[in-house]
């Protein structure tokens, strides 16, 4: 498939949830080409969103500024609690759609080639962030940084870490990481921090 893209930008579009998202296909996947904002019930956002629940938040508690319409287009933070409860009841939160595997990340990191060409270009989403991102977004994917971790707020424009549907243990779940450079990490984390969500299409 031929698509364009400029900055943060592809063709193709996805609803879920009501809002419209741009895809790419990298490989043989149709992805989101940005990250989730969905506030799907069964899900609580923002401060009062307990970590041992399906909970989400906006960077900073900031949706005009952290949400996807906003100038840092984080989307929402969700953890891995969410993310199990939106994978259980996918075929009525997002029909077609499903959290990508551990597997499917292996698959876009593979036919991406470097993860840096899945990043997004520095200052493309506001002037001087990210700091030594070095993304070329040439695959059109747009990896953006920013978490959350034991109620506080970080990784603005260092580190992106994004969930997989995978769980590691009963308190903790795969993800991949995106630094400066060309690898795509593989890691665990606590089901409680707060990370991006990426969907594939069934």
């Amino acid at each position: 498939m031929i698509f364009t893209h400029h900055g943060c930008g592809a063709i193709r579009q996805a609803v879920i949830g009501g809002r419209k998202y741009r895809t790419v296909v990298v490989g043989s996947q149709l992805w989101l080409a940005e990250n989730l904002d969905y506030k799907f019930s069964g899900c609580t956002i923002g401060p009062t969103g307990s970590p041992t629940t399906p909970a989400a938040w906006y960077y900073d508690n900031n949706e005009t500024d952290y949400g996807i319409d906003g100038p840092y287009k984080c989307g929402l933070l969700y953890n891995w609690y969410a993310v199990n409860y939106l994978e259980t009841n996918k075929a009525t939160l997002c029909p077609g759609w499903h959290v990508a595997t551990a597997s499917e990340w292996s698959a876009l990191a593979s036919a991406a080639g470097s993860a840096t060409a899945l990043k997004a270009v520095d200052g493309s989403v506001y002037s001087g962030w990210p700091w030594a991102w070095d993304g070329t977004d040439s695959m059109g994917f747009c990896v953006l940084p920013c978490g959350r971790y034991n109620g506080s707020f970080g990784l603005l424009g260092t580190d992106g870490r994004y969930w997989t549907a995978n769980s590691y243990s009963s308190s903790a779940a795969y993800d991949r990481r995106f630094t400066s450079g060309s690898s795509v990490g593989a890691d665990t984390n606590q089901n409680t921090v707060g990370y991006s969500v990426r969907l594939v299409k069934d």
